[in-house]
């Protein structure tokens, strides 16, 4: 049903010949992005975000405007609501994998490096926890001010997890 999903959204990127149209589509991968977010789905997920990306990546010179809608609903992926969205799925789904979560993390830049440290004290699994302290490791190597945040947090455990991992930068 998953896999099924995905296909069928990237199959509505792909025959959508009017801007209106495209950005519509785009519109509903970000929601189907969203609802496997929710669903603990993170490897079908981080497959439609990933194609996003590789889709503007192949239309980015003939059609730009595009493009820049695709960028958009990558970076939204990783934004503070959704980031909250995801915390929540985790939670619920505590049976869901670090390779996993991990390559879903794995589709997000430093734009995302914030909105993890805040949340790293919300995270209830260790696993989880674990994973998300690696990503920090290493996407915050050259925006290590932004993992740095976590020492100010109210939360030991927070402040705890931010100096292991400016340690591990």
């Amino acid at each position: 049903l998953y896999e099924s999903t995905s296909e069928l959204v990237r199959e509505m990127l792909h025959q959508e010949t009017d801007m209106s149209g495209f950005y519509e589509a785009v519109l509903v991968a970000e929601k189907v992005i969203t609802e496997l977010v929710q669903a603990g789905k993170f490897i079908y997920a981080g497959n439609l975000l990933g194609y996003l990306a590789e889709l503007r990546d192949q239309i980015s010179k003939e059609k730009p405007m595009w493009a820049g809608r695709l960028k958009d609903a990558c970076v939204t992926a990783g934004s503070r609501e959704r980031l909250n969205i995801l915390c929540q799925s985790l939670n619920s789904h505590p049976e869901v994998g670090q390779a996993e979560f991990r390559s879903y993390l794995g589709h997000f830049g430093w734009e995302v490096l914030s909105g993890l440290t805040d949340l790293m004290g919300d995270f209830k699994n260790e696993t989880h926890q674990e994973a998300i302290g690696d990503f920090l490791a290493e996407r915050g190597k050259e925006h290590s001010q932004l993992v740095a945040k976590g020492l100010s947090d109210k939360s030991t455990r927070v402040i705890c997890n931010s100096i292991a991992i400016l340690g591990k930068i």
